[in-house]
């Protein structure tokens, strides 16, 4: 895959480069992060990362199958890390929060918060914590990731068949769907194989677990 990296916001081209090279080689430190960018450039088709400041981290795909090599654009802000909740399961839990690993929390910054104001609850946590911009990146192509595995399956979650748009609801249900799988399948595991290399990372076991 050729990467065609851009700067946006005014972030200069060299500096945008510099950037995405210096995630991968963070990124890197986690065997499966390293095994994804591989395969991702080893597809001969071209993947769009915009960088720059005050960008909101997220992949576009391309919408229909016209046959182009381009498979979609990449958003990413360099600078932006992502605060997360360790939310531990308590007895009686249910849900996604019993597939907590039995893992270490690793402390940081802001461990001196108790409580979780989100959607205007507010619910007690058990740890917060941060999660790397380079990680955050790899998070969204852990999304490109998805949809080249199955792009009509990756469309049919915000288009219907006939192509027109599926409703905003559905399109929600199907980006929790989206989201959570690829939080689950390729974010925890990686932040844990980053872990083990030294580096200091929060941790969501939910994607909504997260406090900005």
């Amino acid at each position: 895959m050729s990467l065609r990296i851009r700067g946006q916001q005014g972030y200069p081209l060299g500096k945008a480069t510099q950037a995405v090279h210096e995630a991968f080689r963070y990124l890197r430190q986690s065997r499966l992060a390293g095994e994804i960018i591989d395969d991702l450039e080893s597809i001969g088709q071209i993947l769009t990362i915009e960088v720059g400041p005050g960008l909101v981290d997220r992949y576009e795909h391309p919408p229909v199958a016209d046959g182009s090599s381009l498979i979609g654009t990449v958003y990413w802000d360099p600078g932006f890390s992502l605060d997360v909740v360790d939310k531990a399961p308590r007895p009686g839990d249910t849900g996604l929060k019993t597939r907590r690993p039995n893992v270490p929390w690793v402390k940081q910054h802001k461990e001196k918060r108790t409580i979780w104001n989100c959607c205007g609850a507010r619910a007690p946590v058990d740890h917060f914590g941060e999660i790397d911009p380079k990680v955050c990146l790899m998070h969204e192509l852990g999304h490109v990731l998805q949809f080249l595995s199955n792009p009509a399956e990756f469309r049919a979650f915000y288009r219907n068949e006939d192509g027109s748009k599926r409703t905003d609801s559905e399109i929600s249900m199907g980006k929790q769907v989206l989201e959570q799988t690829n939080t689950e399948a390729i974010e925890q595991p990686i932040i844990l194989e980053l872990r083990d290399a030294g580096c200091k990372l929060g941790i969501r076991w939910d994607y909504y677990d997260s406090a900005n």
